[in-house]
Parts: C-alpha cells; structure tokens; sequence
C-alpha cells in the first residue's frame, strides 16, 4: 500500500517565504484520517499566499506509513500533534493551527498545550458519525478487524470518480488493486477505538482551548456530524467564529467541489485575526 504514496505531493510540506526565519506566522495544518498532507496542500497554499508560512506534516499510520496504520495509538496521535505544533512555535511568534477531521481532534489537543493565535478547524472529529462507534470498546472484542471496501461494486463508475478525487494515488481500474482492497485491506477495531478515544479526549479538552477560533463545517456531511460540531462550540473555552456551509466531509479537498466556500471563510478569518494580506 505504501507505495502508492511515494509522489512528493503525499509527504510532509514547508511552504517558506524568503525572509528572516521567524519573520512570519507561521501555520501547522494536520490531515484527517487515512488521509495525507496532499488534503491540506490547497489550504496551505492558501496560507503562503496570505503571508504565513505553512507547514504540513503526516499524521503517524497515514499517507507512506500506512501500512502501520493498525499499530496506532491516540497517544501517538496526541504526542505527534504536539511535536510538531512545539516545533512550530519554536520557529514562528505569531502561529495559526489548523486541523481537519481527525486532524482537527489532534489540533485540539495541541491547542491545549500551547495556544496559538488562532485555531481553525475543518469538520473537527469529537465524535465518530457512525452510531456504531460508540459500542467500538466492546465490540473491538468481538470483531478484530472490518474491511471497509468489501462491499464496492467496481462496475459502479461513482466508486471509480470518488477514489479519483479522494485518493487519486490508487489505481482503482486494476484488477489487482481491486482484489487488494475488496479482501486484505483491513482495520483493527481496536485502531477505531483509539481513533474514538482521541476524538473524546479532544471534545473534553475543549474548554481549555481559549485562543480564537474559526470551525467550518459541512451540514452535508455524515462523518463528522453538523449537530456534534455545534456542540463542540458551546464547550470551547474563547470566542469561536463557526461557519455551517453547503457540503459534506470533504471540504479542504478542490476536487470535491467546495473548496471555493471554505477558501473565502479561511481567507477572511487570516485577514481579520492574522492581518494577512489579500
């Protein structure tokens, strides 16, 4: 699976202006789950434009890790969230963090421990959409590992459009490729659990976090439900700017279509908080 990731596009970016190192604001942005830090290339990129520099990493078990996926932990999670956000703030005076989905549970709990300027959040995962999340400390007893692709039907041409625009790395017309994901690629329960532990740590984290914050959220989507982000606002310990816009999961994405609203609403909140420029 690895090596579908190995384009430059799929690994960790510093998007760096010119001047005096430091200089600048300076951005951490941090992908969601099973993602890469391709999904937050464009928001980066947005971010260089405006003035700061911008720096996206990989989250542990994603991207050209993952084949590792299953080994991880919501404490590695958490500890590599905070690397990286340290790392940061030991580069840049004035700093922004910006997570989506996954990544913006991970934000949260980076946010916690030093507070940046202004925090933005995409789609921030508190909570797993699926119901069934919730019973994942029991069941991950009973059931060790889902295939998630087991049921595709590969003659379907949407199946085909939506790996193009999420994952473009697979070649999902091969035969092989196919066979991979309909009967070996697997997910430990166990994994899910974590990835449920470190949503919740990050919702009851919350209240701690006191710098600015812009959430931007898709009323659309069924991963990280609408309703849970309106309830993360009302715990965040500052003042919160929330945006509820057309779309679903996968807003910081350009090729889902929604990335021009997502784009204004980011743009505006830099200008406004950052004093980035135009």
């Amino acid at each position: 699976m690895k090596e579908w990731y190995r384009e430059e596009v799929y690994q960790p970016f510093s998007l760096v202006h010119d001047d005096e190192p430091g200089e600048r604001p300076g951005a951490l942005l941090i992908h969601g789950f099973t993602g890469s830090p391709a999904d937050m290339r464009a928001l980066g990129e947005l971010a260089f434009a405006r003035g700061l520099d911008a720096h996206g990493m990989r989250v542990p078990g994603m991207a050209s890790e993952i084949e590792q996926i299953n080994d991880m932990t919501a404490r590695i999670w958490r500890d590599a969230a905070v690397r990286e956000w340290e790392a940061v703030h030991a580069r840049h005076r004035r700093t922004v963090l910006i997570g989506y989905s996954m990544g913006g549970a991970m934000a949260l709990h980076a946010a916690a421990h030093h507070p940046p300027d202004l925090l933005i959040l995409v789609a921030p995962l508190v909570r797993i959409g699926d119901r069934r999340a919730d019973i994942l400390p029991l069941a991950k007893h009973l059931i060790r590992r889902i295939r998630p692709f087991s049921g595709l039907t590969w003659e379907d041409p949407t199946v085909h459009d939506w790996f193009r625009r999420a994952m473009p790395a697979i070649d999902t017309a091969d035969p092989a490729t196919q066979a991979f994901l309909r009967d070996e690629a697997a997910i430990s329960t166990a994994m899910l659990d974590e990835l449920r532990v470190l949503a919740r740590g990050a919702l009851r984290l919350a209240p701690r976090v006191t710098a600015p914050a812009l959430i931007v959220q898709g009323f659309h989507d069924t991963i990280v439900r609408a309703r849970d982000s309106r309830y993360l606002v009302g715990r965040m310990g500052g003042l919160v700017s929330y945006h509820e816009v057309p779309g679903d999961h996968f807003l910081p994405i350009p090729a889902f279509g929604e990335w021009n609203r997502l784009a204004r609403v980011v743009s505006h909140e830099l200008r406004a908080r950052m004093g980035a420029r135009r």
